[in-house]
This record gives C-alpha cells, sequence and structure tokens, in this order.
C-alpha cells in the first residue's frame, strides 16, 4: 500500500449561471485524469460558477443552480463516478435545504 496520493485538481473558469456546461466540462476533464488521481478535485462554487458575486444575483435565480443533495442526479453521478473509478473526488457546489443556500464540498 503506498503511503502517497496523487491528486488531480480541475483548472477551469466555470460559467456563472452555466451548471450544465460546468458539469460537461468536470465530467470530460475527469475521465481524463480518473486514471491518473486517487483524489480529484474541483473549485469552490464550481458547479453554479461562484455566481453569488453577481449583481444580477437573486435567491430565485440561484436555487436554478444550486442542488438538492437529496434528490441530485448530478450528486448521484458523482458517487457513481466515484465508485466504479475508486477515486474520491471533492465537487464544489452549492447546496439548496430548507431554503437556506450552503457552500458545500461533496
Amino acid at each position: 500500500m503506498s503511503q502517497f496520493a496523487t491528486i488531480a485538481m480541475l483548472k477551469d473558469v466555470p460559467q456563472k449561471w452555466e451548471a450544465d456546461r460546468n458539469w460537461d466540462v468536470f465530467e470530460s476533464q475527469f475521465e481524463i485524469h480518473v486514471t491518473d488521481a486517487d483524489v480529484f478535485v474541483t473549485p469552490e462554487g464550481y458547479l453554479d460558477g461562484y455566481a453569488t458575486t453577481e449583481e444580477d444575483w437573486t435567491a430565485e435565480r440561484f436555487a436554478t443552480v444550486a442542488e438538492r443533495v437529496e434528490d441530485s442526479e448530478r450528486v448521484d453521478r458523482l458517487c457513481v463516478l466515484a465508485k466504479e473509478s475508486g477515486t474520491a473526488i471533492v465537487f464544489g457546489l452549492t447546496q439548496i435545504l430548507d431554503g437556506r443556500f450552503y457552500n458545500a464540498r461533496l
């Protein structure tokens, strides 16, 4: 058993409000680098593009890019990717829970 872990970090500037685009970039990069990594890490707020900094931010709009972890297809897919590859994934997203937003890393 190795004492070392190989960490891959996603280097991308996520697009604000573009969760679908950001997810597609993550998944394609994960597929490329998964064979080399024990852990794969995305930036904080990656999925929504850290849209909280935008002047046009509203709770209603932000809810469209936040994830309800308990029934999220993306979170389910993260679990499948991690299990199938044997790679731990640290994924930055905004979680919506009980009407509140949380900066989460899954």
